[in-house]
């Protein structure tokens, strides 16, 4: 079975609304390709939004914000620990999916003129043990007397390449 890796870059409210970020992987090489990033254009970590500002403009008297056990409410997990007028969140990307590896992924934060340093990104290396779907149509194709050989032929796993 194919799994994706999940990415998640944390936004806080001292983050520029115009910083974004790229993702880049290896495929499993070893060598991360900082060429192309896996992302179809930049990863904002305030994504269409002029306002971020927390109590009036992210649903102050909202769902679990009352107090609910569950969620980011007054009292309850992250509203506490975070700071108070601004959500702090993750922004996630998925990659992959993969089947079977080790790989690696490297988060590049952009400024506003979408600069950015390879050398300074965030790497992450996850090894996914899943193994590929099954191969179908499995068929004796042809058998060779002489040489007392049977050839196979076989629909591949869609998940090895």
């Amino acid at each position: 079975m194919m799994q994706r890796i999940r990415v998640a870059v944390p936004r806080r409210q001292d983050t520029p609304e115009q910083v974004s970020f790229d993702v880049y992987g290896d495929a499993g090489s070893g060598t991360i390709d900082y060429s192309d990033p896996l992302n179809i254009g930049p990863l904002r970590l305030w994504p269409t939004s002029t306002l971020h500002a927390g109590h009036h403009y992210d649903g102050h008297l909202a769902s679990a914000h009352l107090g609910v056990p569950a969620g980011d409410g007054h009292l309850a997990e992250r509203f506490l620990r975070e700071q108070h007028l601004r959500p702090a969140a993750d922004v996630v990307f998925e990659a992959g999916p993969y089947c079977f590896g080790r790989f690696q992924h490297a988060v590049v934060m952009r400024d506003a003129a979408k600069n950015g340093d390879t050398g300074a990104a965030t790497v992450v290396t996850k090894t996914i043990n899943s193994e590929p779907r099954r191969v179908t149509r499995v068929r004796a194709a042809s058998f060779d007397s002489g040489s007392d050989r049977v050839t196979i032929s076989f629909v591949r796993s869609p998940d090895v390449g």
